[in-house]
């Protein structure tokens, strides 16, 4: 999460998940996390839960994004 807040992540661009589901995911963040997750979602027009959602879509159920090593660090990216 902090890896797509801090690299401006293409979630707009991404699709979410067609899947209507009822279920609720707790998250604990960090104060900074959270300010920065609300940050980026006032900057991107969208709800904190529709920005998590998509990035979890998006690397757990579709593979469009993943984690690769760029330059001795760790980045988020879109893969086709």
């Amino acid at each position: 999460l902090k890896s797509a807040i801090e690299e401006h992540c293409v979630v707009p661009d991404l699709p979410d998940s067609p899947d209507v589901l009822d279920t609720k995911l707790d998250l604990r963040l960090p104060p900074a996390t959270l300010e920065a997750l609300r940050y980026e979602c006032q900057r991107l027009g969208t709800l904190p839960s529709v920005y998590v959602r998509v990035l979890l879509h998006n690397y757990y159920v579709s593979g469009q994004l993943q984690i690769v090593e760029e330059g001795g660090r760790y980045k988020l990216a879109v893969c086709p």
